[in-house]
């Protein structure tokens, strides 16, 4: 390995392909490690019959699929599984790293990091939280503060089966949205929303 610069990761990022040897030595740690893990190829094309299938054998081998950056929400979704008490899944953080101390990706790292590992990104439907100017879907707009835009959400994918489309929308979709889904009287709250947007607050 002799990456340039100091930042590596941007470096590697910039142009994968000039570094990556899918034969070389613990080639596997470098591309779709979460794929290979899970006892795939993590060479497999995103788009190939081969990656379908491994996805569907993904989602008919597990019950549940737990993710780090939503690892307190995973549990409580294990606890109900395997009908546990609150006290089963407490734990304390050991061996963590200081805040300071964790590199932080750029909005084009992240991009360019998920297109070198599209495969490991197929096996979640959904993504990192945008800036509510980034939301593309009105109805996915949460509520905000007048005169503010600090709160944050999401855009679904538009890779999801249909099967997980309809699941995946209503796991996104903010509060007040989801309470008018079903029937609560928000006539109020849709006025002063089209009054906000009219007035661009």
């Amino acid at each position: 390995w002799a990456l340039p610069g100091e930042d590596k990761l941007a470096e590697f990022l910039r142009a994968p392909g000039h570094y990556y040897d899918p034969g070389g030595f613990n080639a596997h740690y470098l591309r779709n490690l979460l794929s290979f893990d899970l006892g795939y190829d993590s060479g497999l094309s995103p788009a190939s019959p081969a990656a379908e299938q491994a996805l569907q054998d993904i989602g008919r081998r597990f019950h549940l699929v737990m993710l780090l950056e939503h690892f307190d929400e995973s549990l409580v979704l294990l606890r109900d599984l395997l009908c546990w008490e609150l006290e089963d899944i407490l734990y304390f953080k050991l061996n963590a790293r200081k805040d300071s101390t964790v590199s932080r990706l750029t909005g084009e790292l992240y991009d360019q990091a998920t297109a070198w590992n599209r495969l490991d990104a197929r096996l979640t439907a959904g993504g990192p939280p945008v800036d509510p100017s980034s939301i593309q879907e009105p109805s996915l707009q949460p509520w905000q503060l007048l005169g503010q835009k600090s709160i944050v959400g999401y855009n679904l994918k538009k890779r999801i089966s249909k099967k997980h489309r309809k699941l995946c929308r209503k796991m996104l979709t903010p509060e007040l949205q989801y309470m008018s889904d079903l029937g609560a009287d928000l006539w109020l709250t849709k006025l002063w929303s089209r009054v906000r947007d009219f007035l661009q607050w």
